[in-house]
């Protein structure tokens, strides 16, 4: 999104301590408000307050997991803020409300201003502006390559999970795992990938293009899921995450990806999926369906929006 509002805004960061984020933003050119974990919500405001002012910084972009309405009450005190948020039933302080979910459109909110700009529903997925140049032109007939990626940290170890799944058909398919830099057993990973056909790589930088390669891709439910739609890649979604869930069953039911559940059978049903998929017909209608929810102009339409309201500070 910053790419988009470079041109008219300053952009830096505040993160909790976060070795990984605060290094893979730093590598992006942009300064960074580096806040202890161990603070108190009241501590955290106060240190993002004197920082604003310090710096003169009048916006805020705010995504936070799950969603704090008082957190971002105490900081439109000083900031005019937009708010990112999934999943309603919440009160809303923000100047303007983000969501891009599937069902953003039928989320209801405790309290909201009638002057908050809403900016909801698919048409807002905040994709990368290099995405349109790695859409996907063809469907191969046969499931070749298949790439297995869980964000930046897959904090449930789900890597781990379908390198033991995909150990029994190693050698049907070329499999390709990308760890991100927040992935804290990237070691133990390796070491254990060595044992079986596959490839692993950490953090690349051409991550569109290693999509748009592959026949197949296995994901979570973040918003990777969008970009492999956005590229007319067929995947399969598999999450533990609530919301991430919730989502994933809502494409699934839309034809664009396939959902399978984390318990006992995870393993048997992955290789069932991939076997499913194996049918070109089958993929070509996943992706068709994915364009017609995902045109990759998110970033886009929420820039345009931003510059309206403030750069005139409306």
């Amino acid at each position: 999104m910053s790419d988009y509002l470079k041109d008219n805004f300053e952009f830096r960061f505040a993160l909790r301590d976060y070795e990984g984020g605060i290094g893979f933003v730093k590598k992006k050119g942009y300064d960074v408000l580096c806040i202890p974990v161990e603070s108190s919500k009241e501590e955290e405001v106060k240190q993002i307050e004197g920082y604003c002012r310090l710096n003169k910084i009048k916006y805020c972009i705010i995504e936070i997991v799950p969603n704090d309405p008082t957190y971002v009450k105490e900081l439109s005190k000083f900031l005019k803020v937009m708010m990112v948020d999934f999943e309603g039933s919440i009160e809303v302080y923000s100047d303007v409300l983000l969501s891009w979910n599937i069902s953003a459109d039928g989320l209801k909110y405790d309290y909201m201003d009638k002057n908050t700009l809403k900016l909801l529903g698919p048409k807002y997925i905040p994709l990368g502006k290099e995405l349109l140049n790695f859409q996907k032109k063809n469907q191969n007939k046969i499931v070749k390559n298949i790439t297995i990626v869980f964000g930046g940290t897959d904090a449930f170890n789900l890597s781990f999970i379908l390198l033991d799944a995909i150990s029994k058909i190693e050698n049907k398919h070329n499999f390709t795992f990308i760890l991100g830099p927040g992935f804290a057993k990237t070691d133990s990973f390796k070491e254990k990938a060595g044992k079986v056909k596959c490839k692993v790589i950490i953090s690349p930088k051409n991550i569109y293009e290693i999509f748009s390669e592959s026949d197949l891709v296995i994901s979570g439910g973040g918003l990777t899921a969008f970009e492999l739609v956005g590229l007319d890649v067929p995947f399969i979604g598999i999450s533990k995450v609530p919301w991430e869930i919730k989502r994933l069953k809502r494409m699934d039911s839309l034809g664009i990806c396939r959902f399978i559940a984390v318990d006992k059978n995870l393993n048997g049903n992955v290789i069932s999926m991939i076997e499913e998929l194996s049918s070109q017909e089958k993929r070509m209608k996943m992706a068709e369906s994915g364009k017609r929810l995902v045109d990759g102009k998110g970033c886009l339409r929420i820039a345009e929006a931003i510059k309206s309201r403030w750069k005139n500070d409306n």
